[in-house]
């Protein structure tokens, strides 16, 4: 009787964790930003530093809150002649009031469910409107660190082949 519990505790292991352990841990650690609302912006040499709202999800798309965030975008990479979102220099900052010369700005809502939004800058230097999604950021849940060499122990334990195959995928990337 004892055998056949721990046999069917590893099977219900096994498919509950399938894969390696760690990779699950930093997977859901994961935040997603993203832009929703825009409330200010200004321009100070070649840059334009914005004020936003920004939903947190996890990585199944789950919100989990709200917080304010500030960037600045180089004016310089939306000229570019051919621009997409990706192309676009963002430096995210900590400063509470961004400063230079305010500017007017409105937020374009979309009409898709799960589009980002838009920022329009009401100005003659900023050539385009700039979509949401130029401001998402990836970032990961401060709880996951201390986690991280517990996984790694269970990951040897269980799987010691991971020891030579996880380099690769650390170094590739999630």
């Amino acid at each position: 009787m004892a055998g056949c519990t721990r046999a069917l505790v590893a099977a219900l292991l096994a498919v509950a964790t399938s894969g390696c352990v760690t990779g699950h841990l930093w997977q859901g650690a994961r935040r997603w930003e993203q832009a929703t609302r825009f409330e200010q912006a200004s321009l100070t040499g070649d840059e334009l530093l914005v004020r936003y709202e920004a939903a947190v999800s996890d990585d199944a798309g789950v919100p989990l809150a709200a917080c304010e965030r500030r960037a600045a975008v180089s004016l310089a990479s939306l000229r570019a002649v051919s621009f997409t979102a990706d192309a676009a220099t963002v430096r995210f900052v900590d400063d509470p009031a961004p400063p230079g010369e305010p500017v007017p700005i409105s937020t374009e809502t979309p009409d898709a469910p799960g589009a980002p939004a838009v920022l329009r800058v009401h100005d003659p230097r900023v050539p385009i409107a700039i979509p949401g999604n130029v401001f998402t950021r990836v970032t990961r849940a401060p709880w996951v660190y201390p986690l991280l060499p517990l996984a790694f122990c269970v990951d040897l334990a269980s799987m010691p082949v991971l020891l030579f195959f996880a380099p690769g995928a650390i170094v590739i990337g999630d």
